[in-house]
């Protein structure tokens, strides 16, 4: 072979693999260049669960007091740099994301060892007993308190219960105690919470639910309601709630900007959150605003929050 045509064919092999080199260069400055230039992101897990959060059938928005929470946090400095991403889920997909990495939500701890949490957002009120109205004959005034574990062993009353639910420990430790009670109506379902109407059809006299879950925004129009709710003696207390991300590079720096933020004017922070609680339920009484002072923070001018028709 001629060596003029190895010249050639080297030259050419070289001019190939700088062109390659050259372009495997442009590509990644350009990557380098999307990564600091594009949004950051929160991917929120969200839940259909009423008041928490809702779809709105009209806008198809996700409303709800969690969600205006979460806006709010989004609308002040450091965390309005990042874009809200949407991950609506039933439960067992909450179970399965919340043990995955870039995610977050709002709610009460779960699975401690693999996520990390913010300073106290709000309070939620006990989960609450609910039935038919015309049950009040059986089961005493409504928000008395009844005991589960005495409805279970009931063989009168039939307690509905949703399966795999991360209820209370306490009534974790009651439901495990009567697994196999025939009073015990396991739900399998996806959904966050019992229809009502599995009442109405009478494959249910009480079940487990959220204590607003009837309710809508408080200023909307409605009818009297055919539920009622009692509280559960064994689980009768408040909890916390806290932005919960999960405890990655990305979490980490999410829950230090909502703390930053929260104690930048705490006293302003928790006064906007009582004004979501008393926009969406109307539940600021003495007593709720008492174990909000005790678990969350010490609002100072607590007279404005209370509704005094509801003490």
């Amino acid at each position: 072979m001629p060596l003029t045509t190895v010249n050639h064919q080297q030259q050419w092999c070289s001019n190939v693999i700088y062109g390659l080199l050259y372009l495997l260069c442009l590509l990644a400055a350009n990557t380098s260049s999307a990564d600091t230039t594009s949004p950051k992101s929160i991917s929120w897990i969200k839940w259909d669960q009423r008041p928490i959060f809702y779809t709105d059938p009209s806008s198809q928005k996700v409303e709800g007091i969690y969600q205006n929470i979460i806006d709010y946090l989004h609308s002040n400095a450091p965390l309005n740099e990042y874009q809200q991403k949407e991950l609506m889920v039933n439960h067992s997909r909450f179970n399965r994301i919340a043990q995955s990495p870039d995610n977050c939500y709002l709610g009460w701890v779960t699975y401690n060892d693999l996520r990390i949490e913010s300073r106290p957002i709000t309070m939620i009120k006990p989960w609450a007993i609910w039935t038919l109205a015309d049950k009040q004959e059986v089961f005493g005034e409504p928000d008395n308190i009844l005991s589960l574990e005495r409805l279970i062993l009931d063989p009168n009353v039939k307690v509905g219960v949703i399966k795999h639910f991360t209820y209370s420990q306490s009534v974790l430790d009651i439901l495990i105690k009567h697994k196999g009670n025939p009073s015990l109506i396991v739900a399998n379902t996806s959904a966050i919470e019992i229809n009502p109407r599995t009442l109405i059809a009478g494959r249910m006299d009480v079940f487990l639910g959220n204590p607003g879950q009837m309710q809508r925004k408080r200023k909307e129009a409605h009818t009297k309601s055919q539920f009622i709710k009692y509280g559960i003696k064994e689980a009768n207390e408040h909890r916390t709630m806290l932005v919960s991300c999960a405890d990655d590079k990305k979490g980490r720096q999410v829950i230090s900007a909502i703390n930053q933020f929260i104690e930048k004017d705490p006293q302003s922070f928790y006064e906007q959150i009582l004004k979501f609680h008393h926009e969406w339920l109307g539940e600021i009484t003495s007593s709720f605003l008492e174990q909000f002072k005790a678990q969350v923070f010490p609002i100072k001018s607590s007279s404005q929050f209370l509704n005094h028709r509801q003490q």
